[in-house]
């Protein structure tokens, strides 16, 4: 009779077992030693696109998006069959051609003899995340580059070399084909200078006014406000002769350059392919454009004193004014790019430190407590059922929780402490310092403070669990990676436990 409620026990476990493994929202995968895939769980369609049946005795070569070289893959294959875990990013591609980014963890399975027999990958499609880092990169090098553009048209007074490198300059921010600059002095705009235009001396110099219709520039000049043409000789007749039909101008970008509330000219940059020019790219040109138009000016000025010594004093006030407005400008680039680096280093949601910079630092930190012979501990913690509580009761209250769970981690952290929000719901804090019993306690005062909280929602005061997992330097492995999948293991047991508890590694062995 005991046995035989102990196989009921058994299968119910291995019951829930599956249920939770084909409800993960991360993918999984199944092989058999050689890679070929015997099992998956839906999520793996959802990332690729592939049904069950189509992925079924395959090898994730299906995937394959030849981005990565063969080296690749066969550090990948070296590592899990030495019996080792291997994490980390791939590009891959889906059924329908599009290319993904997946963070995957591969990890062996042994038989009772310790022979390796399969292999176990969890996967996430990162591809947004990768996308958002991306962006902000991109931003944070176009203000390094706009701060150096800068820095290069002070660099000379020479009112011709300062045109031509605005030119120049302007093709860093915004790709084109061929670009100008004109000066705006009583209702006519005069070409000063040109780029990527074939016999150029044929238009600079040439004036035309604002006043004539079909004159995209006129519009620019009476808005104060850039254009944007998709398709410019569907929208004036102008593009259809001259320079313009010459060019085969398709897109049409102009910008003002604003000097003292007034426009002083223009800068217009064409391409050759229609709808090329979007929103972010004219904005670009909008505040390169003012920059521009300091220092024509500055240039200017220049001319006038050498030209004429009795306007020194009232020139030298011009420039130290436009320099101030530079130095303005540039402090607030430079208070942007330090916003952009905390903001590189923190988690939006929780104010916690993120994913990226806990990898960044860890070794760092690993490397200093084994010059100062320190220890250091790695707590993982994760909310029990979150996947749930966000479809019971939305993605809203689930922040709500989220944020509970950083704002604890905040408090009751040590100065020395980082808490990170590794992702999702999952948590990380590095304990510098701490040994392993310590470490344990701390994780438990957070799981027993965090079962205490409540979150009102809708009249229901709610609440949550969380498990842990706790590894240490140098006990538990001499590299900080080590000792952050092993906190991660011991996190996993603590859910296979259970959940609502607190495992060290050395447990799980």
């Amino acid at each position: 009779m005991h046995d035989f409620k102990s196989g009921m026990q058994a299968e119910e476990q291995l019951r829930l077992q599956s249920v939770a493994l084909e409800s993960a929202a991360n993918g999984i995968v199944i092989t058999n030693r050689k890679g070929e895939i015997l099992w998956v769980n839906p999520a793996i369609t959802t990332i690729t696109g592939y049904s069950a049946e189509e992925v079924l005795g395959h090898t994730p070569r299906l995937f394959k998006s030849d981005v990565h070289p063969e080296a690749y893959f066969q550090k990948l294959w070296s590592t899990i069959l030495s019996g080792q875990t291997w994490h980390g990013e791939t590009v891959n591609r889906r059924k329908d051609g599009s290319l993904y980014t997946e963070e995957q963890t591969i990890a062996p399975v042994r038989d009772a003899g310790g022979e390796i027999t399969h292999f176990i990958s969890i996967k996430q499609d990162v591809t947004t995340r990768k996308a958002a880092e991306d962006a902000l990169q991109r931003r944070a090098e176009r203000i390094e580059t706009f701060n150096r553009v800068l820095q290069t048209l002070l660099s000379t007074l020479d009112l011709r070399q300062v045109l031509q490198a605005i030119l120049q300059a302007l093709g860093q921010f915004v790709p084109n084909d061929s670009a100008s600059l004109m000066l705006l002095e009583d209702y006519e705009l005069e070409i000063l200078a040109v780029h990527g235009i074939e016999n150029a001396v044929e238009i600079v110099g040439k004036r035309f006014s604002i006043l004539a219709a079909d004159n995209p520039n006129a519009e620019v000049v009476r808005t104060k406000a850039p254009l944007r043409l998709g398709d410019a000789p569907v929208s004036y007749a102008s593009f259809h002769s001259g320079v313009f039909a010459r060019q085969e101008i398709r897109s049409w970008l102009g910008v003002p350059m604003i000097l003292d509330g007034r426009v002083a000219g223009m800068l217009t940059v064409d391409k050759r392919e229609p709808n090329f020019f979007t929103e972010e790219y004219a904005q670009l040109a909008l505040t390169f454009a003012s920059q521009a138009a300091i220092a024509i000016k500055n240039a200017r000025l220049y001319a006038e004193v050498q030209q004429e010594l009795k306007e020194r004093e009232h020139a030298e006030a011009e420039l130290r004014r436009a320099n101030d407005l530079l130095q303005v400008k540039l402090e607030e680039v430079e208070s942007l790019q330090a916003q952009l680096r905390e903001q590189a280093i923190r988690d939006a949601l929780t104010g916690l430190y993120n994913r990226r910079y806990l990898n960044e630092m860890l070794e760092r930190e690993f490397s200093r407590a084994a010059r100062r012979q320190m220890h250091v501990s790695l707590i993982m913690l994760d909310i029990d059922h979150f996947k749930s509580f966000n479809d019971q009761y939305g993605h809203e209250v689930g922040d709500r929780m989220l944020q509970e769970l950083g704002r604890l981690l905040l408090k009751k952290a040590r100065r020395e402490d980082i808490p990170c929000r590794y992702g999702g719901e999952e948590f990380a804090v590095v304990l510098w310092g701490a040994e392993l019993d310590a470490a344990q306690h701390k994780a438990e005062q957070w799981r027993q403070a965090f079962s205490e909280l409540r979150v009102l929602h809708q009249g229901i005061m709610l609440h949550a669990t969380l498990s842990a997992g706790v590894a240490a330097y140098p006990e538990h492995g001499e590299k900080g990676a080590e000792v952050l999948r092993r906190a991660d293991q011991a996190l996993y047991a603590a859910k296979y436990a259970g959940r609502n508890q607190v495992v060290v590694w050395s447990e799980v062995l």
